[in-house]
């Protein structure tokens, strides 16, 4: 019998959307679901803060889950705008 090692969590992840903002060069987190928004200067500095900075955000609103292991979805997104070629 084999046994799984990833599984499914009962509670559905939290979606997050983090959009590159150009003019301060961050990445912006918000969330339609909790009232989060952060930012961070890299992806992997969002990535790692996003943990304790959505228990904090459960937490102050007294939501239910605070305290527990929440998963989270997280959506990038970057706009760019190809370089003109100078002959």
């Amino acid at each position: 019998m084999a046994h799984s090692i990833l599984r499914k969590s009962s509670v559905p992840p939290i979606v997050i959307r983090a959009d590159f903002d150009v003019e301060a060069s961050v990445w912006v987190a918000q969330s339609d679901e909790i009232p989060l928004v952060t930012e961070a200067e890299s992806i992997s500095d969002l990535f790692s803060k996003l943990p304790s900075v959505i228990q904090d955000v459960l937490d102050a609103n007294g939501d239910a889950r605070a305290g527990s292991v929440v998963p989270y979805e997280l959506i990038t997104q970057s706009t760019a705008e190809p370089q003109a070629r100078v002959a």
